[in-house]
């Protein structure tokens, strides 16, 4: 496990990216799951989506990644990612097998269980990726098993299934739980309603190509100003006017490598008041400016 604070930056998304990708979850159906078998990869791929998502290691080993930190995970091994966090894998060895469960925020902030009624299930999803769990020893022993025993119950055949999931998923979470302590000092928990009223303002945030202003989406969410930063800052981590600019940044570059456009009219499109503050725009998100990165990328075919 290692520091990435001084890695290449993470390629910007594709415009499928910036969609809600994945497993489709709602309040019916709040956890999603499957198994995924892949051989290796030779770079990263990166995604980022509402659900939470949890995963296993059960046979080979991969690599995750996050912003400023990665982790070379073995069988018995877990992952965390919170909402809307931006995070990468790469498959290392062939036939790599894992678990991923994704899981609307609020199935974790209603199980509550009054024989441990401090139980911060969103614990592990709100702290920095290297203080998240790491299992060991007996701990990613067990896991292993309770994954190969609940193979039966999360088969597509099984028409319990998505009760299984969210039985399994919770036990899988206790495992990783114990002997682990959260870091004192840690964003608090939102309140329930404000996950969804956050997600659809990302939502507004993925589908503008003009400049969007804080005020004005958290007047169409139904939030006072101040709430809506708060909240927003509390799960992102960062204002939503810099979450609106790099979605619209991520996909003109896409833009600028996906296609023959000319950098005007990339501009143009999404939102630009003109080449020069694109580029400036550019420059100080991704290091170079529009043409340079471009080139870098390979440019299409006109």
């Amino acid at each position: 496990m290692r520091d990435r604070s001084t890695a290449p930056a993470e390629p910007p998304l594709t415009p499928a990216e910036w969609r809600n990708l994945g497993f489709r979850i709602s309040e019916v159906s709040p956890v999603h799951g499957g198994y995924v078998t892949a051989d290796p990869t030779p770079e990263p791929d990166f995604d980022m989506h509402y659900g939470l998502e949890l995963g296993v290691v059960l046979s080979g080993r991969m690599r995750r990644l996050w912003r400023t930190w990665e982790a070379e995970l073995a069988p018995g091994q877990v992952w965390f990612c919170g909402v809307w966090e931006r995070h990468g894998w790469q498959v290392l060895t062939p036939g790599c097998r894992h678990f991923v469960f994704v899981l609307l925020p609020q199935f974790l902030l209603h199980a509550r269980f009054q024989e441990a009624p401090d139980l911060d299930w969103m614990a592990p999803f709100a702290v920095p990726p290297p203080e998240r769990p790491r299992l060991q020893g007996t701990a990613r022993r067990e896991i292993v098993a309770l994954m190969r025993r609940s193979e039966p119950n999360l088969s597509t055949a099984n028409p319990q299934r998505a009760v299984s999931l969210e039985l399994v998923a919770l036990e899988v979470l206790l495992l990783a739980l114990q002997g682990w302590t959260p870091p004192r000092r840690r964003p608090p928990t939102l309140p329930e309603p404000h996950y969804a009223l956050v997600n659809r303002a990302v939502e507004i945030a993925l589908e503008g190509r003009q400049p969007l202003k804080a005020r004005e989406v958290a007047q169409l969410v139904g939030m006072s100003p101040a709430a809506f930063a708060r909240s927003f800052r509390g799960l992102m981590a960062i204002s939503f006017a810099r979450f609106a600019l790099r979605s619209r940044l991520a996909q003109a570059a896409a833009q600028l490598v996906g296609s023959g456009d000319s950098t005007a009219k990339v501009a143009a499109d999404w939102g630009f008041g003109g080449t020069r503050h694109f580029q400036r725009s550019f420059m100080r998100h991704y290091g170079l400016g529009p043409a340079a990165y471009r080139e870098r990328r390979g440019r299409p075919p006109a």
